[in-house]
């Protein structure tokens, strides 16, 4: 098995714990542009995640219990097993944006990084970082560690780049205007639909009760 199907199997494995447990995580690093491209593009040297702060000691917890070694870092905690790491970087949320984990002076992304569509690669889903949030990462990486930008790196950064370009170009192609017999179909469905709120079998409005039939996992 190759050091890519090892990984993989090892996030399938992952998926399985945090999402048993309700625990919501997001990909970053190489595997996360990987999972947005939807194909494999280098060999990877470990797992990269993002999850909240307020879930590390369960998610310490699940992983020690499931064979995983782990190692603190400072704002993040490194898990081990079978020889591959996967590295799990604490987020706190702050107004519109969020913060590494004892680092509310340095804002990492804006919050809507985190607000992307699930992924799907080798038959896995998994939400990952926006590429808008992974590209502010590569570009911010080289002054936090003190180096120059990887070649990898730099490569990366260009192919998120198009990514983004491509989104908004496809975005802006699917806003058509409505013209006026579009408004007026428009106005006519807001006319049918406008009826008060009915209670169906017993069943209150679950929407206004918090019921949320695409949420299956913590936020």
């Amino acid at each position: 098995m190759s050091t890519n199907d090892t990984q993989l199997s090892l996030l399938r494995e992952i998926d399985g714990i945090l999402r048993g447990a309700r625990i919501r995580y997001w990909l970053r690093g190489g595997w996360a542009l990987d999972f947005i491209l939807g194909k494999v593009t280098r060999e990877h040297g470990d797992i990269d995640l993002v999850a909240w702060k307020r879930n590390e000691a369960r998610i310490a917890r699940l992983f020690q219990d499931h064979g995983f070694r782990m190692t603190p870092q400072s704002a993040s905690v490194d898990f081990e097993k079978k020889g591959v790491e996967a590295n799990v970087l604490f987020l706190e949320k702050g107004p519109g944006v969020v913060y590494t984990a004892g680092f509310r002076n340095e804002p990492r992304w804006s919050d809507d990084v985190l607000h992307g569509p699930v992924r799907e690669l080798a038959g896995l889903h998994c939400r990952t970082i926006s590429p808008q949030g992974l590209l502010e990462e590569k570009q911010k990486t080289p002054a936090w560690l003190g180096r120059p930008a990887r070649e990898r790196d730099i490569e990366a950064a260009q192919l998120l780049e198009q990514i983004i370009a491509d989104e908004a170009a496809r975005a802006s192609k699917s806003t058509i205007p409505l013209g006026d017999f579009g408004e007026r179909v428009a106005a006519a469905h807001l006319e049918v639909v406008a009826f008060p709120t009915v209670e169906t079998a017993g069943f209150p409005d679950r929407e206004a009760a918090g019921f949320n039939p695409q949420s299956c996992e913590e936020s």
